[in-house]
């Protein structure tokens, strides 16, 4: 309520009614990591009259049809955008949400030599050979930014067999097969990222 005065300088009350409006809510899935899309809902609160609207970027927005709940997949991090305007033309609710959960990127592999088949000779000497094979690992995942999940390796004498034993590393590790006898050797890596890229 307020105090005004008429043009006959006569005292008056004025009370201004005003309707309490809830909050615009954003609710994403998943929200750990994930490589597919984020599905968001947005619920707006009832007000009669009001233009409810949805943004990419802040800037362009779109008017929801669709009653007081919109749907959308987001499908890479981003910032979404909602707002409620009056019947007046004011914005009377508007909310933001950051959306960063969302890795599609593989991790990287790294590896020195640049090889992934050995192949050792024999020197002469029985169960022996002329040398053992050494690997340096390095693994990132810089692009998609979930972080490194799982780091294995494995050998195998076929190009087309998976090894049946893994062994774990670390990052910037020197591998060392020292077992070796004459023959072809592969060398094979499963990384995973926590958003489940491998």
């Amino acid at each position: 309520a307020y105090t005004y005065y008429d043009y006959d300088n006569e005292k008056k009350f004025c009370t201004v009614l005003t309707e309490m409006v809830d909050e615009i809510t954003i609710t994403c899935n998943p929200t750990e990591w994930t490589n597919k899309n984020v599905e968001v809902e947005v619920k707006y609160p009832v007000l009669d009259g009001a233009i409810l609207q949805y943004s990419n970027d802040g800037e362009t927005w779109e008017d929801v049809t669709t009653g007081n709940v919109y749907f959308v997949k987001v499908e890479e991090n981003t910032k979404i955008y909602a707002r409620m305007i009056d019947a007046s033309g004011i914005i009377v609710k508007s909310v933001e949400q950051e959306i960063t959960n969302i890795d599609k990127a593989f991790p990287t592999v790294q590896i020195t030599p640049e090889t992934t088949k050995y192949t050792v000779y024999d020197n002469g000497e029985a169960g022996t050979t002329t040398a053992d094979i050494t690997v340096n690992v390095n693994v990132s995942d810089n692009e998609g930014g979930s972080g490194i999940k799982t780091r294995q390796y494995g050998w195998t004498t076929s190009q087309g067999e998976q090894p049946t034993t893994w062994n774990t590393f670390n990052d910037g590790e020197t591998i060392i097969k020292s077992d070796c006898t004459e023959g072809t050797y592969y060398l094979w890596f499963d990384v995973e990222d926590n958003a489940g890229n491998k």
